[in-house]
């Protein structure tokens, strides 16, 4: 809040019209209020499943998956394939026709 006052007395200060001055401390206040409501982003945490999900990815980027489904981690990409779906190994879940995947992916057999 001290910047906002401080960039206030700066608008004031300066050799512009009331006019104009209004309308800057009036953009800087809404900016003020908005970033109070909004808030700054808060650290990514670990995701609560409740029964019947699961936990699925490390720390930050852990998801909660359904029931029979798998969980496909590649780095930071974290996704859920349903049972049935290809688990790739680019981190991807693709679609299985007739029970076989593309190169490179695994059926999921929740």
């Amino acid at each position: 809040m001290d910047s906002v006052l401080d960039d206030v007395a700066r608008v004031l200060a300066s050799p512009i019209s009331r006019r104009e001055a209004f309308g800057r401390i009036s953009k800087l206040l809404m900016a003020a209020a908005f970033a109070g409501v909004v808030g700054a982003p808060k650290p990514a945490q670990a995701a609560k499943c409740t029964p019947p999900t699961f936990a699925c990815g490390p720390g930050s980027n852990q998801i909660c998956c359904p029931q029979h489904a798998c969980c496909n981690r590649k780095g930071d990409n974290t996704r859920c394939c349903l049972n049935g779906q290809c688990i790739c190994d680019d981190g991807r879940c693709a679609n299985s026709t007739g029970g076989v995947c593309p190169s490179g992916c695994t059926v999921c057999s929740a």
